[in-house]
């Protein structure tokens, strides 16, 4: 089970402690590397679907000449983007040669209880030669995003819609185990963006 795994890494952390920091600064590179591995399940079992689903329209779409994965996070909170951008890049570059390029996007609600931050975040990563050669096309794709997603957390913040399909509020991870409580904490604002919008909650 993920969170006894979890539990395990990161108790010698902070031992003797009621409460425990979910947080992966404080493991050396071997623990790192064992932190990733608690997440690979999932993110293979994402990145073969995702395999079977494009070469399933390069057989329907003779006309198709580049194949990228794109994963847009939605909640899955346990790892930064930047490791979940590396973890993904490897699970693609070992596992299959029929995807071009990688883009892992989100766009993530984050407050103090005074202001709220949207996140937009939105990486993309050529595998071949073919995804390097589309890369202005990327570009447009990451503008598009952008402006998209702008639009709908602005009129979210106007309450114009709802805004549950347009951003995913960042919460604290919170979970209890042998008498100890395990949180790792929502990202403090501005701590990763790439684009936000600040709003008085």
């Amino acid at each position: 089970m993920r969170r006894n795994k979890l539990a395990s890494l990161f108790k010698p952390t902070q031992p003797d402690r009621p409460v425990v920091v979910l947080d992966e600064r404080l493991l050396d590179d071997t623990d790192m590397h064992l932190y990733r591995q608690i997440h690979k399940g999932t993110i293979q079992s994402h990145v073969r679907k995702a395999k079977r689903q494009l070469e399933n329209t390069r057989l329907n779409c003779s006309d198709t000449n580049c194949s990228i994965l794109l994963i847009h996070n939605i909640g899955f909170a346990s790892m930064s983007q930047e490791d979940l951008f590396k973890l993904i890049k490897n699970r693609v570059r070992n596992d299959t040669s029929s995807i071009d390029g990688v883009i892992v996007s989100g766009s993530f609600a984050v407050s103090d209880g005074f202001n709220v931050e949207a996140i937009l975040r939105f990486d993309y990563e050529p595998i071949s030669d073919t995804g390097k050669a589309i890369k202005p096309k990327i570009s447009e794709i990451h503008s598009a995003f952008c402006a998209s997603q702008m639009l709908g957390l602005n009129s979210a913040m106007r309450s114009e819609i709802e805004p549950t399909n347009e951003a995913t509020p960042r919460t604290d991870i919170v979970f209890d185990l042998d008498g100890t409580r395990y949180v790792r904490l929502t990202p403090l604002l501005s701590a990763d963006l790439v684009t936000h919008v600040t709003q008085r909650a």
